[in-house]
C-alpha cells in the first residue's frame, strides 16, 4: 500500500526516468535480516531494520542493454536516493542488486567526494572521473571467502582451482551485484597475498569493467603492472553459496616478485 497522502513521483536524472514509490509498510524482516546485520560501516543496521515503519522504492524505468546504460541508470537512482538520504526520516538504504544495507551518509559522502574530486581535476585541467567511481563499492558487494570455502565449494570437481599448498585461511573474494552491469559475478581465487592488496586490485578491475564492459575472454591476461597480472577464466556457474546458478568471471591474481616495478594503462585508468 502507498503511504497515506503520498503518490508515486517521476524524476528525470541524467536523462534517465526514475520512479519513486512510497510504501506504507516496513520491509519484510525475514527476507532482509541476513543482509542487515551490524557491521563497521553500518553499526546500527539491525536496529534500523527492526524499527523502521515504512520504505520507499526507487528504480529506473529503463531496460539497459549495455554496461554504460546500466551504469548511467544506477547513477540516476543513486542521485535520487542520496537526495532522500539527506532527510532525517531516511534511516538506511538497501541496494537491491547486491542485497547490501547502506547507511544514508554513504551515498551523500560518495557524491560529495566525487564533486570535490571533479572540481580539483577541472582546476588542474585534468580528466574528470565520473561519479560512479565513488559509487561502485556501494553497488557491488565484495565478500571475502577463504581458501577452505573455495575448496569445499569445488570439492566435486576433478581439478580444484585452489592450489593444494595454499593455507586454508588465505583470502579470496566474490562479488554480488556486478552481474547487473556485465552479466557475470567475479570469483577472485585466494592467492596468498594480503587481503587489502587483493581487494584494491579487485576494485580497480571493477572500475575497468564498468568503464569498458565485459571484454575478457577465457584465458585472457590483464597486466596491472610489470609484476602484477590477472588471469581470467569464463565459468558458466560458480561454486560458492549463492553463486551456483550465476555466470562467473574467475580471476587468478599473480605476482611476480622478480619483475621490474612499473605501471600500465590498466592502473592509469583507475
Amino acid at each position: 500500500p502507498l503511504a497515506e497522502g503520498a503518490s508515486p513521483l517521476l524524476f528525470r536524472v541524467f536523462d534517465v526516468p526514475v520512479l519513486v514509490v512510497p510504501v506504507a509498510v516496513p520491509l519484510p524482516r525475514d527476507e532482509f535480516v541476513t543482509n542487515w546485520q551490524d557491521r563497521r560501516q553500518f553499526p546500527n543496521a539491525s536496529a534500523v531494520l527492526n524499527e523502521h515503519r515504512a520504505h520507499t522504492i526507487i528504480f529506473a524505468l529503463v531496460d539497459p542493454t549495455e554496461t554504460a546504460q546500466q551504469v548511467r541508470a544506477a547513477e540516476a537512482v543513486s542521485a535520487v536516493a542520496a537526495g532522500y538520504a539527506t532527510s532525517d526520516n531516511t534511516l538506511g538504504v538497501h541496494w537491491g542488486e547486491s542485497d547490501m544495507a547502506l547507511p544514508p551518509a554513504a551515498l551523500i559522502e560518495a557524491f560529495e567526494q566525487a564533486a570535490t574530486e571533479a572540481a580539483e581535476a577541472a582546476a588542474e585541467e585534468a580528466p574528470v572521473k565520473p561519479a560512479w567511481h565513488r559509487l561502485l563499492t556501494l553497488w557491488i558487494n565484495i565478500r571475502p571467502a577463504n581458501a577452505e570455502a573455495f575448496r569445499a565449494a569445488y570439492a566435486a570437481q576433478e581439478a580444484n582451482p585452489i592450489e593444494a599448498e595454499l593455507p586454508g585461511d588465505a583470502i579470496g573474494f566474490a562479488t554480488q551485484g556486478l552481474a547487473a552491469f556485465i552479466g557475470r559475478e567475479i570469483e577472485m581465487l585466494p592467492s596468498g597475498r594480503p587481503a587489502p592488496e587483493q581487494a584494491l586490485v579487485l576494485v580497480n578491475l571493477l572500475a575497468y569493467l564498468l568503464d569498458r564492459g565485459q571484454v575478457f575472454k577465457d584465458d585472457d591476461t590483464l597486466g596491472f603492472t610489470e609484476e602484477r597480472t590477472i588471469a581470467t577464466n569464463i565459468v558458466e556457474q560458480g561454486g560458492l553459496p549463492g553463486m551456483t546458478e550465476t555466470p562467473i568471471l574467475r580471476l587468478t591474481y599473480i605476482v611476480d616478485e622478480g619483475a621490474e616495478p612499473g605501471t600500465t594503462d590498466a592502473d592509469a585508468a583507475n
